[in-house]
């Protein structure tokens, strides 16, 4: 499942929606053609429903979606992964976002909004958390898929997309 994305065409203004993979398109109603980039990682936000006067203070959550890929003796497995983790040191937070991706629409953090935004941690050291909430996940369902970590030889991510919301 993808986030839509919501911005307005740079040139002419128009309502553009967009996946959240997507990084060419072309406007429908003035025909120009962008290509849409980011200094690291794609950073958005959720639009509150009620207008909003006062500044507003964006609590990062990194958002990947990807593959695990894992090999142990006599296995390997694949595994889809499409989660929210909180992108803060900060305690208190939820450990996932809870929202369904295909619910809402998000939007481009650009500096015209009025918000202060804490900086996220590296995702490298979001990760290894990542992981084990799914270790935990394996541990806990009815196969018991996980038998241990130290029965593996070999662990790495594919990723679609990793992006700050």
């Amino acid at each position: 499942m993808n986030f839509t994305i919501s911005l307005q065409c740079p040139q002419c203004g128009g309502p553009v929606e967009l996946a959240e993979t997507d990084r060419l398109f072309g406007c429908p109603y003035c025909r120009s053609r962008l290509h849409i980039t980011a200094n690291g990682a794609f950073r958005y936000w959720i639009p509150p429903k009620n207008t909003v006067t006062e500044d507003l203070i964006f609590i990062p959550y990194w958002r990947f979606k990807g593959f695990s890929l894992t090999v142990k003796k006599g296995e390997t497995s694949v595994r889809l992964i499409d989660t929210t983790y909180p992108g803060t040191l900060l305690k208190g937070f939820p450990l996932s976002l809870g929202i369904r991706t295909q619910a809402l629409s998000l939007k481009y953090i650009t500096t015209d909004i009025p918000c202060f935004l804490l900086e996220p941690s590296p995702f490298k050291d979001i990760l290894p958390t990542i992981q084990q909430r799914l270790n935990e996940a394996d541990r806990l369902s009815p196969k018991g898929i996980s038998t241990g970590p130290l029965d593996v030889i070999s662990h790495t991510y594919i990723g679609e997309t990793r992006s700050v919301v």
